[in-house]
């Protein structure tokens, strides 16, 4: 009988634990607070989808106040605004999501709520430049992000919310209202060394060359007068400003989302007498040791209004290049270090940094210095 008794109880346990919640929570829709949107909800508002069609945006300043979460500058924005159920918990609590898995911190509702409304919650995703990249680098067609919303605080999902929009129904006007996206007129690209690869979307936005074939590369001396500030092995573009292009137009360059350089101006590094520049990126022995893929971007502000509208990017798997010296091929394993008189200056495109046995010398000649003087202090 013990046993009987134990084993209902048993099971009782467990089909309380698969039962839904003893009540049901009472899911509210979304309000579009940008225009255009199309509302859709399954299960009773337990997944709502904010879906925009073609759409106009323009890049805000920094907006603090638009909402506790706050508009940064630098995006253009689209919002939609939540209701908390009435029969929610006052420790309410919800997290983003966005395409790429990236999952944000976890916010209280009620510290977000708006100002005088503490039901309510203005949520914004932001449309920039850089959000546009990422979604074509990964091969979607859309920019979406989703609220996630656990409104009684049990550790369990109870509502999502889900912006969406087209890549391709996107319009990005700059602040004074001038259109930055899409355009099909900006800096063209020629292929240099080597002079095969697939180059896609030329003149665009987001121009990507890949280097999927398999190529060699011959051992150059430096030569500054090309910006190729150090020995080695290079890759290289040529880029061509568009027509009425700004004196002051600006680049900037990062490699394998890295932190972004500070500008250069475009006249500086141009060829002489040609709306020219030649733009290389040293293939590290480092990278070709690892096999590892380098990715690197140039990003142009063309008009000099603040917007960096073009990226030229290049995908380099280094297991497809051969390195050669004297038509010799070379064992990246085998190449040596640079001797500590190596100057490798800080350009754009000098990418390897070397620390020769100068600095590690020089330091140890400081702290000898550093002791000796101690030692005498303490006679």
């Amino acid at each position: 009988m013990k046993k009987k008794i134990l084993f209902y109880v048993f099971v009782l346990m467990i089909g309380f634990s698969i039962l839904p919640k003893a009540y049901a929570l009472t899911l509210n829709s979304a309000t579009d607070l940008s225009g255009g949107a199309s509302i859709t909800s399954e299960d009773e508002n337990k997944n709502v989808l904010i879906k925009y069609g073609a759409k106009t945006l323009k890049i805000d300043e920094a907006d603090p106040s638009a909402s506790k979460d706050g508009r940064p500058g630098g995006s253009a924005w689209l919002g939609f605004k939540i209701t908390k159920p009435t029969d929610a918990s006052a420790d309410a609590i919800y997290w983003n999501l966005d395409a790429d898995g990236t999952k944000s911190k976890i916010k209280k509702f009620s510290d977000y709520a708006d100002d005088g409304h503490s039901n309510e919650l203005s949520a914004w995703s932001g449309i920039s430049f850089d959000r546009i990249y990422e979604a074509m680098m990964a091969g979607n067609d859309t920019i979406s992000r989703k609220w996630i919303f656990d409104w009684d605080n049990d550790g369990k999902e109870d509502q999502t919310f889900t912006v969406e929009i087209k890549l391709s129904d996107i319009t990005l006007n700059n602040s004074t209202g001038s259109k930055i996206y899409p355009l099909s007129e900006l800096g063209s690209v020629r292929l240099l060394n080597p002079t095969s690869a697939t180059l896609s979307n030329d003149k665009s936005n987001f121009v990507t060359v890949k280097y999927n074939d398999k190529f060699s590369l011959e051992w150059v001396a430096k030569d500054d007068s090309i910006d190729r500030p150090v020995d080695g092995w290079w890759v290289g573009l040529e880029i061509t400003a568009p027509a009425g292009y700004d004196s002051n137009a600006t680049f900037k360059t990062r490699r394998n989302d890295g932190e972004y350089s500070d500008p250069y101006k475009f006249v500086d590094e141009k060829d002489d007498g040609k709306d020219v520049m030649s733009a290389w990126v040293l293939i590290n022995e480092e990278y070709l040791r690892n096999n590892e893929t380098i990715t690197f971007d140039f990003v142009f502000d063309w008009n000099n209004d603040g917007e960096y509208e073009q990226t030229i990017t290049e995908i380099i798997p280094t297991a497809n290049v051969t390195i050669k010296k004297d038509g010799e091929v070379v064992d990246p394993n085998k190449v040596e270090e640079p001797s500590d008189d190596t100057e490798v200056p800080n350009t754009f495109d000098g990418i390897a940094l070397y620390f020769g046995f100068g600095m590690i010398s020089l330091i140890g000649l400081v702290g000898c210095v550093l002791l000796f003087r101690k030692k005498m202090l303490n006679k």
